[in-house]
């Protein structure tokens, strides 16, 4: 592997957390979704959902610059996908104001305590590049987030950075991998910078 090839796997690997989630006993109080033009996202959350991480699914996401032109809201398109998967209406909350990963955190909280859902364990499902900065940012918009006993993060399974890639490419029309790669450097960039703004929490650089 060159060095360059090298490097694109240590960033793509660093921003994943690798978070073992606990199965089978609805441990976990709400899956938190947050939303993208990402579907695979949505099936994520709805493994998790079957292998009886928690018996609530809360879903985050308006509409954003990629996603404006859908019919429908980010969270009310992955409702649809994920109840067409098997999840019943009954466990699936929505919250469709949200723009941007800290208003996914906000209005989610501020919808759970609306609904008197208390929540002190979370699984955040996020696409696999954003792992680490939707939890930098969780941790830090999240109110009292120290209080917390558990917050996992997890996303769509892909073999390889190539793999994922692939997928990307052919997700995002006219997008190439060095687009997606640049992407990903971005949110290298934000992990570094947003702490300084109050965004997110601090983190060790790679």
């Amino acid at each position: 592997m060159d060095e360059t090839s090298e490097a694109k796997r240590k960033v793509w690997e660093y921003l994943q957390l690798h978070h073992e989630i606990p199965k089978g006993n609805y441990d976990v109080d709400v899956i938190f979704v947050l939303c993208s033009n990402d579907l695979t996202v949505a099936d994520r959350a709805v493994e998790l959902y079957k292998d009886k991480v928690s018996k609530w699914v809360v879903i985050s996401g308006g509409f954003g610059s990629v996603t404006q032109h859908w019919k429908k809201s980010e969270a009310e398109t992955f409702s649809d996908r994920m109840q067409e998967a098997g999840v019943p209406s009954s466990a699936i909350i929505l919250e469709s104001k949200s723009t941007n990963t800290g208003e996914n955190v906000r209005f989610t909280q501020a919808l759970l305590e609306q609904k008197q859902i208390k929540v002190e364990s979370i699984v955040l499902v996020q696409k696999p590049y954003m792992e680490r900065r939707a939890y930098a940012t969780f941790m830090k918009q999240w109110l009292n987030s120290s209080n917390l006993h558990h917050v996992y993060v997890t996303s769509p399974k892909f073999s390889s950075l190539d793999s994922y890639l692939s997928h990307a490419t052919q997700l995002n029309n006219n997008v190439t991998s060095d687009q997606i790669l640049s992407l990903m450097l971005g949110d290298l960039q934000r992990i570094k910078e947003y702490p300084k703004l109050g965004f997110q929490i601090e983190q060790t650089l790679p």
